[in-house]
């Protein structure tokens, strides 16, 4: 029998809505621990148990593996850096100082950030569509920070909005360069 087309819609908006849950969830569980376990601690754990995971997963395609660190290792040392190292520890460091909302909110800016530094590195032209959804996209942001952003400047501590900002920064610098060199990961 065959499957109706609302189930299988229903399936594809379910698994389509998992990683941005998986992402908010980790924010929410790193300010929550923000207390109990430090930030480079949390991201070390949190890929000591994601490599326990992804292991039967990454096992069968471990010649492909072993043939791009081979072939070239400084990008697969660049993009490990910049986002396994990098990005988790800015974020993780961002929400030891500011609520899971304001990361959330200001991660949401990497799209914009992805979509101006292909600008300048490629010589992207932006689409209109593009800009008008990147003016929607910070302003929904900044109405979403405001009130955290009024707090820090009067508490004068603006360090976990700012080491948020980086780490959208350093994620979209990953995901450019993971688009400028898909052929070291073209086997994932």
């Amino acid at each position: 029998m065959p499957k109706s087309p609302r189930l299988n819609s229903v399936g594809v908006f379910l698994v389509a809505a998992l990683g941005p849950l998986m992402w908010a969830g980790n924010f929410v569980v790193a300010r929550a621990l923000h207390e109990a376990i430090e930030p480079f601690q949390l991201n070390y754990l949190r890929w000591v148990v994601a490599g326990i995971v992804l292991l039967p997963f990454t096992v069968r395609n471990w010649p492909q593996i072993a043939a791009a660190w081979a072939s070239h290792p400084l990008q697969m040392l660049a993009l490990g850096f910049l986002s396994v190292t990098l990005f988790n520890w800015l974020v993780y460091s961002g929400l030891h100082h500011s609520p899971a909302s304001t990361g959330g909110a200001i991660f949401a800016l990497s799209a914009l950030l992805i979509l101006f530094i292909s600008q300048v590195w490629h010589g992207r032209r932006l689409q209109a569509c593009e800009i008008l959804g990147a003016v929607i996209a910070f302003s929904g942001a900044t109405l979403m920070v405001w009130q955290d952003v009024k707090w820090a400047i009067v508490d004068t501590s603006i360090w976990g909005p700012s080491l948020l900002l980086a780490g959208s920064f350093i994620w979209a610098i990953y995901t450019v360069c993971l688009r400028r060199w898909i052929e070291v990961v073209r086997f994932v």
